[in-house]
């Protein structure tokens, strides 16, 4: 996706480019721009019905049953939630080939966020922020969680599997749009990355904090 224009300004685009030619002298040029055009204006909405789907599905709050959690005022616990959690946590615990996917997203809406957009679209945007920031916090926990429950006869072996866990997610963080949504004019979003970041510094080594 190349823009996310207001839907109100791709119409007028379009129209523009309508009007200004006539059926008897239309150019290819013309044409290939039109089309062009309008395959973004479909792009574009797909992906605003992603963003509202990825709302409804995935924000629903809902407090653990027993025990508590870290983070728990900040996170949500749903079952469709965790059900994101995990298809993004993957299943071995040093993979983060699904989770590469969460920092990419993070990039694609830093991107879109500095362009126009109408008051609809930038609050569709900031939700789904706030949701890939707190599904990144939850694939770290739930990470370090079977990390624990596989190695916990072996803390020496726990904090191993940890430390090169936390390394390779630092490696993420130095490559993609993390840090800069701390500048987000929304409180709410500068919080979830402090939350992620706070979950990366528990039980982290010293090299996670000097990262940081």
């Amino acid at each position: 996706i190349k823009s996310l224009l207001p839907l109100t300004e791709q119409q007028q685009t379009l129209k523009r480019a309508i009007d200004s030619i006539s059926a008897k002298r239309l150019k290819l040029p013309v044409v290939l721009k039109y089309k062009e055009l309008e395959k973004e204006w479909e792009l574009n909405k797909q992906f605003k019905i992603f963003t509202q789907n990825f709302k409804i599905g995935y924000e629903q709050r809902k407090q653990p049953e027993s025990g508590t959690k870290e983070f728990e005022d900040f996170l949500p616990y749903g079952s469709r939630f965790t059900e994101l959690v995990e298809l993004f946590a993957g299943d071995k615990i040093q993979e983060l080939k699904n989770a590469e996917n969460l920092f990419n997203l993070l990039d694609i809406l830093h991107q879109k966020l500095q362009q126009p957009l109408t008051g609809t679209e930038r609050a569709q945007l900031n939700s789904m922020l706030r949701t890939t920031l707190q599904v990144l916090s939850r694939v770290v926990i739930a990470k370090r969680e079977k990390i624990k429950s596989e190695k916990v006869k072996m803390p020496d072996e726990f904090k191993e599997e940890y430390d090169k866990l936390i390394e390779a997610l630092l490696d993420q963080l130095k490559s993609h749009e993390v840090m800069a949504h701390l500048s987000h004019p929304k409180d709410e979003i500068a919080v979830q990355v402090l939350v992620f970041l706070g979950v990366l510094l528990n039980n982290s080594n010293e090299k996670a904090q000097h990262e940081i």
